[in-house]
């Protein structure tokens, strides 16, 4: 059995990190295993890329072309918005060079046309990283429910007319998943697994919820002084983290409501320290004591923070299956984060964590206080109960290849 991970990236980004994490879980289980990636950053033999002067083209060519459909619409927000445009990818020649049994698919957009798909009539499983998948170009929705139906209006891109970008990618995406027989959906949290069963391109569809595995060889609790000595942080404060790609700039992420929130503690003994970002256009966190890291793609580095951190924030206002959710608690350190989406699959309240009030920063400043006020040991316990048991890659990778066999066969 050959399976084949295509990805935008191989490295950028936690869909990248995740998708390539279950990649290399499924090698050292001896499972035929390859990655296709339109960026490819490592030096892995198992990681293939078409390098050809066409397809540089095409990449430049797409994103302009992505650019100019979404910038007629002055009024959009900050979501990213893809539309399913063209691509010149050979897709059918990948899989059939490589004698593939398999496709997974995991971030996507601007890759490869959805519609070559149907032709291979090879079995498709396909990871929501996050609900491009199923809208018709927002990556996520900010609680607008049109994807259950039909889009337009589009709250993304700022529109008022019921047939714009996003009602003609809806259209096009149901044209293009129509002849696709073989096809089984991965909802990574039980949110979004149930997200693409309420919405119209999925409807009908068979949909499982499996998370993405966890690499414990890397992601364990770790020394915290020497963690602290590589990074350069001091010993004598406590280590607020937050961070994700683009962290400061990304309405989602919230960091208007971390801001809120810190600006509510005492930061004589904290140090907040950030990464996926340099410093932001506005400072305007009241503390004196921040670190930040820039962007962190490898697993050693962001293993070595999070083990060197007191507590992760992640005050996403919208969110899948958080990597750092799962990778800090794998170190032993507990997260708050607010109630919503796949939050609540991985963090069990005043346990290993604290779930806050949604998107109420006050709630979020009492859950950094409740982590740093209560045993750091029985907590990290508990942390690790929960990862060990549910998101090892000795759990989680078995499933993944069950499913692989059961559409096979």
């Amino acid at each position: 059995m050959r399976v084949l991970h295509i990805n935008e990236s191989d490295t950028v980004g936690g869909a990248a990190r995740a998708a390539y994490r279950l990649h290399r879980s499924l090698i050292e289980r001896d499972i035929d295993s390859l990655f296709w990636a339109n960026s490819k950053s490592s030096d892995d033999h198992t990681v293939v890329s078409d390098s050809r002067d066409i397809i540089k083209f095409s990449k430049v060519f797409t994103n302009r072309l992505n650019t100019y459909a979404i910038s007629r619409y002055s009024k959009r927000s900050q979501t990213t918005f893809s539309a399913p445009i063209v691509s010149f990818n050979n897709v059918r020649k990948i899989v059939e060079d490589n004698d593939i049994d398999i496709i997974h698919l995991h971030w996507v957009p601007g890759m490869f046309e959805i519609r070559k798909l149907a032709a291979l009539n090879k079995p498709v499983v396909w990871s929501l990283h996050d609900m491009w998948p199923f809208t018709g170009g927002c990556h996520y929705t900010e609680e607008c429910e049109k994807y259950k139906r039909n889009c337009g209006s589009c709250k993304v891109l700022g529109s008022t007319k019921n047939i714009d970008l996003s009602s003609r990618s809806q259209a096009k995406k149901a044209k293009d998943y129509v002849d696709i027989k073989k096809l089984v959906i991965v909802g990574l949290s039980k949110w979004i697994a149930q997200c693409a069963i309420d919405s119209s391109l999925f409807k009908g569809r068979k949909i499982v919820n499996l998370p993405n595995p966890i690499d414990s060889n890397i992601y364990k609790p770790l020394d915290k002084q020497y963690s602290r000595s590589v990074l350069g942080i001091p010993e004598n404060k406590k280590l607020v983290v937050f961070g994700a790609m683009n962290s400061t700039g990304d309405k989602r992420k919230g960091f208007d409501q971390l801001v809120l929130g810190l600006n509510q503690l005492s930061s004589s003994d904290l140090l907040l320290g950030v990464f996926g970002s340099s410093e932001p256009e506005r400072p305007d966190i009241l503390w004196d004591n921040i670190q930040y890291f820039g962007q962190i793609n490898d697993d050693v580095t962001m293993a070595i923070l999070l083990s060197a951190a007191d507590v992760v924030i992640v005050p996403s206002l919208q969110e899948n299956l958080s990597n750092v959710i799962v990778e800090s608690m794998a170190c032993g350190t507990p997260v708050v984060s607010f109630d919503i989406g796949g939050n609540k699959d991985i963090i069990d309240h005043k346990e290993n964590g604290y779930l806050a009030v949604p998107f109420d920063p006050m709630d979020l400043a009492t859950g950094i206080s409740w982590v740093l006020a209560n045993d750091s040991s029985s907590i990290k316990e508990k942390c690790l109960e929960k990862t060990n048991s549910v998101f090892d890659g000795s759990v989680v990778v078995q499933k993944y290849i069950d499913l692989y066999s059961s559409i096979v066969n």
